[in-house]
């Protein structure tokens, strides 16, 4: 999107009288009391309208630039001896008491622009303002050295350091530059340790890793800095490129964090920009989500490029070519679960993709298991697996899976330790869950009218010429049975494993004992009649664990009863 592109749409949401943008609210749930599609004054996308106002180099543009800057630097905590000292809240509309919890994440954020600001532009505003905004700049850098958050939270690491650095030269600081560069060397070290970023694989937050790498080459002269994000960088994009798939236009799973099923339409117009590709989709509203600019933003520094040598990735097959097949198996964290590697397998076939994760949680912004298909023009068909808890996303489960090309193994458990909603932020201090229905439900989402049929011994998923098939293994909920149900509508077709529904039921997460589910799962791009015997599926219970073996070598061992989550929590709080 040009620039003028954006400003004229942007302008019609600024209000002079707060001298914000005006948005209504999308929240992820947590964090702030405020209701979804309340009309609010976001201080971030308001910090990111002064940015654009200042890069369009007109002078009646810096001058309202100059108001905004203003308005939102005075929301932010400036009492050193304050909790949330650095940090501001989402909108104007809430205070930081009000939230629950505060977003410490507002520091990296609004520090980061407020970083390239004084890099590009502070001869455009007047010596007040500079002092200001370099002060706000200190007391961000600060609130994120007091955090201190690990490289397991890898966008907000690097975000961090870039902002850390950013005010180490710009202020200039060598107390904080020393902290930025160790703190980027440490997300190196943790990638060649592990294989890959903590957050693997994300649709959201490698792009945003990427945007932030860049910003750091633009804005730090420090050599040291330049090479290890230079190395991260180039990391990102063969990330990227690994799992990108073609035919789909969309990059497979499994995904870390993930906000929605399908690409961004920004994040797809990103990839074009970069690899010069040009990406296959049919609608791109359906590709969007939540309250967006059309098309990527104009960048405001240049996004460093994806690697010649990795373009051909992107591309789509060229007619009559032989179609690519082929597996990605990586590590993508060591160690984690009892001792094992947290391990990301990729099927990409020649127009379906299934991924999956050796384990992981079934927090919502996880797919540890998602497959994607498309047919001709259309959108890319989705299935996907939920834990849901009273008609929502329960984060307090174990998914764990054991997969060889386009099948699957899928085991879930009930974790202790973990949240409801979040991982950690609505974690119950007594660890008992309230729910009247808790359901795994096996899902594909797409426009071309999905089915759903089986006789119980196995169900077929099927939409746009391809078909997921779920065969039941094994499951209980408190010892007694699982029963499943199939449910469909236009856009939507589902397989649900009923594990409790009826009155309101307390349980103590960690002493919930035969508790389990594992089904397998075969993604179907021909003969979709095809039907599993028996004998190919086996499972034994070994001590407290179910032990399931599939033809191609396939074996997963499930816990029949509860388990700790293996994550620290430290790397998302505070101090």
């Amino acid at each position: 999107m040009k620039l003028d592109t954006y400003l004229e749409a942007a302008n019609h949401d600024y209000d002079p009288t707060a001298q914000l943008v005006r948005a209504k609210f999308s929240g992820a749930g947590y964090h702030s009391r405020l209701t979804s599609g309340t009309l609010v004054h976001p201080l971030r996308e308001s910090m990111t309208y002064a940015a654009y106002l200042l890069a369009s180099g007109e002078a009646k543009n810096h001058e309202r630039a100059a108001h905004v800057l203003r308005a939102v630097l005075s929301y932010q905590d400036r009492d050193p001896a304050s909790r949330t000292f650095g940090i501001w809240p989402y909108t104007a509309e809430e205070s930081l008491a009000e939230m629950n919890p505060p977003d410490w994440n507002w520091a990296d954020f609004l520090g980061s622009l407020i970083g390239l600001i004084l890099a590009s532009h502070a001869d455009s505003l007047d010596e007040p303002l500079v002092e200001q905004l370099r002060h706000a700049l200190r007391n961000a850098a600060m609130a994120i050295f007091r955090r201190n958050t690990r490289p397991e939270y890898t966008n907000i690491a690097i975000m961090g350091a870039g902002v850390t650095l950013m005010a180490g030269e710009l202020l200039p600081d060598p107390f904080l530059l020393a902290y930025g560069r160790r703190r980027l060397e440490r997300i190196r070290i943790s990638v060649e340790e592990n294989g890959d970023f903590a957050e693997y694989n994300s649709p959201t937050y490698t792009f945003i890793a990427l945007e932030e790498l860049s910003r750091i080459l633009f804005a730090v002269t420090d050599s040291e800095t330049r090479a290890t994000a230079t190395y991260l960088a180039d990391h990102a994009w063969a990330v990227i490129a690994d799992r990108f798939h073609p035919p789909t236009g969309q990059l497979a799973g499994p995904h870390s964090r993930a906000y929605s099923e399908r690409l961004a339409l920004r994040t797809v117009r990103l990839i074009e920009h970069a690899t010069g590709a040009r990406i296959h989709y049919a609608d791109a509203g359906a590709l969007e989500t939540g309250r967006k600019m059309p098309g990527p933003m104009p960048e405001l520094v240049p996004m460093v490029p994806c690697p010649q040598s990795l373009r051909h990735r992107f591309a789509a097959q060229a007619s009559g070519s032989p179609a690519e097949n082929r597996v990605v198996r990586n590590p993508v964290i060591r160690g984690i679960h009892s001792g094992k590697d947290m391990v990301a397998t990729t099927w990409l076939g020649e127009r379906a993709t299934l991924g999956s994760v050796s384990a992981d949680s079934s927090w919502v912004q996880r797919h540890p298991l998602i497959g994607y298909w498309r047919e001709d023009e259309a959108i890319a068909t989705t299935f996907l697996v939920h834990v849901m808890k009273d008609g929502r996303e329960f984060a307090s489960f174990m998914v764990r899976t054991a997969q060889q090309g386009n099948r699957a193994v899928i085991g879930l458990s009930p974790l202790a330790n973990s949240g409801d909603w979040h991982l950690y932020l609505d974690h119950p201090p007594d660890h008992q869950f309230t729910f009247s229905d808790l359901r795994v439900s096996f899902v594909v989402s797409s426009p071309q009218q999905p089915t759903v049929r089986g006789d119980g011994s196995s169900f077929l998923l099927a939409a746009d010429g391809c078909a997921v098939r779920v065969t039941p293994v094994g499951g209980a909920f408190q010892g007694d049975p699982v029963r499943w149900e199939t449910e469909s509508d236009p856009q939507r077709a589902a397989l649900h494993a009923i594990l409790y529904r009826g009155d309101p039921l307390t349980l103590d997460f960690r002493t919930l004992e035969k508790t389990w589910l594992v089904a397998a799962i075969d993604l179907v791009t021909a003969g979709v009649e095809r039907d599993h015997s028996d004998s190919e599926i086996q499972v034994e219970q070994r001590g407290s664990d179910a032990m399931v073996r599939w033809q191609r070598g396939i074996e997963l061992a499930v816990p029949t009863s509860v388990e700790l989550y293996p994550l620290d929590p430290s790397i998302w709080k505070q101090g």
